[in-house]
């Protein structure tokens, strides 16, 4: 971890800002007391919309053609699973296969 002075990091801000971009986290100290940190932005810290946007953009995800029909979607007919076969069983298998 990093340590900056008020003062520093005020006149390097964009050189600690492409440090944080890289993963390093910098502490802020005013007259040898810690007030502040800036640290990257991780997955939870992101709205759900921004990294819908991201997925979108890096190609992981693409985006809908049309908006979803909410009624439509739930009036199908729900998928039927096999006898003696339960989707809360199913997950535990696909987990433990990880």
């Amino acid at each position: 971890m990093k340590r900056a002075n008020v003062s520093e990091a005020k006149s390097h801000f964009s050189r600690y800002l492409s440090e944080v971009e890289r993963g390093e986290t910098v502490l802020i100290f005013d007259r040898d007391r810690p007030v502040a940190r800036l640290e990257p932005v991780r997955g939870a810290d992101i709205p759900d919309a921004d990294r819908v946007r991201e997925l979108v953009r890096s190609g992981v995800a693409s985006a809908p053609g049309q908006p979803l029909d909410v009624d439509a979607f739930l009036r199908r007919p729900r998928p039927r699973l096999p006898e003696g076969v339960t989707g809360s069983g199913t997950l535990v298998r696909e987990r433990e296969d990880r």
